[in-house]
């Protein structure tokens, strides 16, 4: 007799939307319109026709996670725009978030009470039309953003504003398309 062990790792997908189904159907726009659009050979999530758009998903209850997202800024304002991805988020004025800005580079940030504030950031060269997979990892106090798997920004909030909340996609400024959004448990 022969013992095998194995190892099986237990995942715990809290979202996973690639909207092939050609439906936002879990996404709750806050602000601006959403819809589903396709891009080259598959369908993406599209904030249109607003300044700024806010949709978000999941439960109040999530506290630590890994959220994925593949990001693509199609165009920006002349003073350049940003896309967002929200975590943690109470509503739109209570939020952590990261974005990714054609013009402005990277940054992790908080705001609480509609007052933003700054945990990290730095230069970085978001292109007009690329694609990019952005990451966020949140636990405890730590968060940190990876960019193509590239670990770019790390940070922890002393006061932990938020434990829990939703996760949230968003605009400013900016054409953006979403897709293969995840949220994976820790």
């Amino acid at each position: 007799m022969q013992w095998d062990p194995s190892v099986q790792y237990l995942r715990t997908d809290l979202l996973n939307d690639d909207f092939e189904s050609g439906s936002a159907g879990r996404w709750s726009s806050l602000t601006g319109g959403w819809s589903v659009v396709t891009d080259g050979n598959s369908q993406k999530l599209k904030q249109t026709g607003n300044a700024a758009g806010l949709t978000t998903a999941g439960s109040a209850s999530w506290s630590n996670y890994r959220m994925i997202s593949d990001v693509k800024i199609a165009s920006s304002g002349s003073g350049g725009g940003f896309a967002n991805l929200n975590f943690r988020l109470k509503d739109a004025n209570n939020k952590y978030f990261v974005y990714l800005s054609d013009t402005q580079g990277i940054a992790i940030k908080k705001m609480v009470a509609g007052v933003q504030t700054e945990l990290a950031s730095k230069a970085f060269a978001i292109g007009i039309n690329t694609t990019y997979r952005a990451e966020v990892v949140v636990s405890g106090n730590q968060i940190e953003l990876y960019i193509d798997g590239d670990l770019q920004l790390s940070a922890a909030d002393g006061g932990v504003s938020f434990v829990k909340g939703k996760v949230g996609l968003e605009t400013y400024q900016a054409t953006v398309l979403f897709d293969n959004v995840q949220v994976i448990e820790l």
